[in-house]
């Protein structure tokens, strides 16, 4: 029996989490869409054609947040 489950994915989350000397901060967006206009969550969005999930969330927070400095 294959038990292999194939995954599609079109989608990505990133959360940022910063750890300062006492305690982790999370960055929040506050969205201006007409969806989800004023409220907060984390970043996101669709994966490009060819682009692996790792790579759509590195570029998510780049285009979101202009961060480019992170550690996966």
């Amino acid at each position: 029996m294959d038990l292999e489950v194939p995954l599609r994915c079109t989608g990505v989350a990133a959360v940022l989490i910063k750890r300062t000397d006492s305690d982790y901060k999370v960055l929040l967006l506050k969205r201006d869409t007409s969806v989800l206009r004023d409220v907060w969550c984390y970043i996101g969005g669709g994966i490009e054609e060819g682009e692996k999930a790792w790579e759509a969330a590195l570029r998510e927070v780049k285009e979101e947040t202009g961060i480019t400095d992170l550690s996966l």
